[in-house]
């Protein structure tokens, strides 16, 4: 999907959701990315385990990851991105946040974040399933890192209406 036609995460609570099937051995791969080398996200599983990653103008990496394998079968996973402070424009920095990761509603994983993308991400645009051009995550994996499982769905969701982490409550 070109940049221009991307639901907007930029600085306001989102989430993405990806209904997938682990095969048997296990899967890896892109469920969602935006953006490339010079700044975007990913929504992947690699090495068993959900992760999201967000690349700051290439200057920062930020991250959550599960702290358990995604086991085989259909399961929802979930990043979520709550803001926990406003932009700071000035000095180009995007609002702070918390990132949380889920599998079947069960928080599996999170991470406070300093500052996040300003504005827009790089224009790659948005792919599903694998990273189209040069990879969000370079020392990571490389593109195109596509999806060894069977993904049903994917949903970004820009209500801001998150989840609410009853183990944090």
């Amino acid at each position: 999907i070109p940049q221009p036609a991307t639901p907007r995460t930029v600085n306001r609570p989102h989430s993405i959701e990806a209904e997938v099937t682990i095969p048997s051995g296990g899967a890896e791969g892109v469920l969602l990315a935006q953006g490339g080398a010079a700044g975007g996200f990913a929504f992947y599983i690699k090495d068993g385990r959900l992760h999201y990653g967000l690349n700051y103008v290439a200057r920062d990496f930020f991250g959550a990851s599960s702290t358990e394998v995604v086991p085989e079968g259909r399961h929802v996973l979930r990043f979520e991105f709550e803001p926990t402070g406003p932009p700071d424009f000035s000095v180009g920095k995007g609002s702070p946040g918390r990132f949380q990761l889920y599998v079947d509603g069960d928080l599996v994983g999170a991470a406070e974040v300093p500052h996040t993308t300003p504005s827009i991400y790089e224009l790659e645009g948005l792919s599903c399933g694998y990273d189209a051009l040069a990879p969000v995550l370079p020392d990571v994996y490389q593109s195109p890192f596509a999806f060894t499982g069977i993904i049903h769905s994917v949903t970004v969701d820009v209500s801001g209406e998150l989840i609410e982490d009853d183990e944090a409550t």
